[in-house]
């Protein structure tokens, strides 16, 4: 029986392949799990229609990440910590409490975002590097100042 896969099924195939399988197989598992439909024109043409919806989700979703990378290369943020009268810190500061400086500004930026080589211990202007996805790196100033 051939039928026209919904999602991606390891060895029998991917979303919107038409296999051939047993009829029992895909009456008695693939259809009633909504895995696999029948081969019809139909068919294939609504799964098509699904795949160009996702499809421009994907592509605005990847839109919005790139503006979001544009703008915190424009920006930069400020945080406080105390400091000697040299201008080495009491401690340190590592990507908390960057993350926490950009969500400050309005940026939905998490720790695990912020590339630092080592935690930065003066007082100073820094560059770093936020890496909002695998695709998509932004390049942006901190400025570390004492309290």
């Amino acid at each position: 029986m051939e039928v026209l896969l919904r999602e991606d099924m390891g060895k029998l195939g991917k979303r919107g392949e038409v296999v051939s399988v047993a009829r029992g197989y895909a009456r008695n598992y693939l259809m009633p799990r909504g895995l696999a439909t029948k081969a019809t024109e139909e068919n294939k043409l609504q799964l098509k229609r699904q795949r160009e919806t996702e499809d421009r989700r994907k592509e605005q979703h990847v839109r919005k990440l790139a503006d979001l990378a544009e703008k915190i290369e424009a920006s930069s943020c400020t945080v406080t910590a105390q400091a000697s009268p040299e201008g080495h810190l009491f401690g340190s500061v590592g990507p908390e409490q960057i993350a926490d400086a950009f969500k400050d500004e309005g940026f939905p930026v998490e720790p695990g975002m912020v590339k630092l080589d080592s935690h930065i211990k003066e007082v100073g202007v820094f560059t770093i590097t936020v890496q909002i996805t695998p695709d998509h790196a932004a390049v942006t100033r901190v400025w570390v100042v004492p309290e």
